[in-house]
């Protein structure tokens, strides 16, 4: 019987890779998270299967939680659980503390399922380069449909929306964020198959500092005395993205 090419070959154009210069097909069929938005180079990646993987997961306030679940995993045996409480001052979050990368374009990404009283589901980069400390984070509401970037003292613009989610009891949807880090401005938006252009808005200059480190962190909250379940997986901070 006749045989194809290989998933690297270069016969017939593809929508979503280039062949032999683009490996990206072949590492997920190998079982990488990393199949969404496959740019960039990856320094952390994981799908909590062998537990949080150096991950710190907690509640801002007593009563928020995060924890690990052998639920709905979108890869693996576990995803971690956010539970808020829908208080003022609350969230829970996940967070992964990196070495300062190169200074390119860096990118953070996870997969999530809010619940009908989430308010907000957000992910954040912050980093300090020992003089600064620069905070970049969009957000996504499931209430509205908005998405959302971080401009300080909590203010939130919104740049786009999407139809409302299909609440099910997996993390289906892919939300990431791209910031130059050596410029410190936002560069893109993706939402499951959205994507916004949002280059050239300033990231957050939250302060002087001396610590010097990178922080991705996946954070939820609920609607005002609500209390919700998030369920997040599939957690990728990049470097080096085009």
């Amino acid at each position: 019987m006749p045989h194809g090419t290989p998933d690297w070959g270069l016969v017939g154009p593809k929508e979503t890779i280039y062949g032999l210069d683009d490996l990206g097909e072949h590492a997920v069929r190998g079982g990488s998270p990393h199949l969404w938005d496959r740019r960039g180079d990856v320094i952390f990646q994981t799908i909590f299967a062998e537990g949080l993987e150096g991950c710190v997961a907690g509640g801002l306030l007593a009563g928020d939680a995060a924890n690990l679940f052998t639920g709905p995993a979108r890869q693996g045996a576990f995803c971690v659980e956010l539970v808020e409480l829908g208080e003022v001052g609350h969230g829970a979050i996940v967070y992964k503390y990196l070495p300062v990368p190169v200074q390119s374009w860096i990118g953070i990404e996870a997969t999530f399922m809010p619940d009908m009283v989430t308010e907000s589901a957000e992910i954040w980069l912050i980093g300090s380069d020992g003089v600064t400390t620069w905070e970049a984070a969009v957000r996504f509401d499931p209430q509205t449909g908005n998405v959302a970037y971080w401009t300080g003292a909590g203010a939130w613009v919104n740049f786009g929306s999407i139809p409302t989610f299909l609440m099910i009891t997996y993390p289906p949807y892919t939300m990431k964020f791209v910031m130059d880090y050596l410029t410190h401005v936002y560069v893109r938006a993706i939402l499951d198959n959205v994507e916004w252009d949002i280059a050239h808005v300033p990231v957050v200059n939250a302060g002087v500092v001396t610590n010097v480190y990178l922080r991705g962190m996946v954070e939820v909250h609920a609607v005002a005395d609500e209390t919700t379940h998030m369920y997040v997986d599939s957690l990728i901070i990049t470097q080096n993205e085009p």
